[in-house]
This record gives structure tokens, C-alpha cells and sequence, in this order.
């Protein structure tokens, strides 16, 4: 996976210039997947210390998918990005 890598450098390259990564701010959404297998694919970001409250699960792999779209989202720049339940949601 081409972010899983881009994080290994990150964390392996950045702290010899004063970078880190801050594990617990930021979003993670997770694509929609297959298979089950495919969909703990969430282990691998926990196994980088990312916390689990930044790493969304696509709705479509959650076990109560109306719900979980509705928290599938977040603010960036200003605009909400993520499910279109989760931007309804949120302006109104």
C-alpha cells in the first residue's frame, strides 16, 4: 500500500530533520473492501501507533452501515468531506 509506505519513510526519514508524525490528530478513511480480510487492513495504520479514533471504517464494512455513515466524515479546509449522510448531517 503506497500511504503504509509513505508513512515507514515519514517515520523513518523525518525525525532527522525534526518531523514526527502526530498518530492521534488527522483522519484515516479506510476504502470500501471486499472481503473481510481486506478490511482489518485498519491493523496495519495501529500498528504504525495511529489511534483508533482517527481511522475511519468505510460504512459499507461496519455492521450497522446507516450509522456508521453518519460518522464518516470530518472538516478540512473548511469544507466537510466523507459520506453523503455524514455532509447532510452536518448542515443541518
Amino acid at each position: 500500500m503506497l500511504i503504509l509506505s509513505a508513512i515507514q519513510n515519514i517515520n523513518g526519514y523525518g525525525p532527522r530533520v525534526g518531523y514526527r508524525l502526530n498518530t492521534a490528530k488527522g483522519m484515516i478513511f479506510l476504502d470500501r473492501c471486499d472481503t473481510l480480510a481486506e478490511s482489518t487492513v485498519h491493523q496495519a495504520y495501529r500498528d504504525f501507533h495511529f489511534e483508533l479514533s482517527v481511522i475511519a471504517v468505510h460504512p459499507n464494512n461496519s455492521p450497522d452501515p446507516a450509522t456508521s455513515a453518519l460518522n464518516y466524515g470530518s472538516k478540512l479546509f473548511g469544507s466537510y468531506i466523507g459520506s453523503d449522510s455524514f455532509i447532510t448531517h452536518a448542515l443541518i
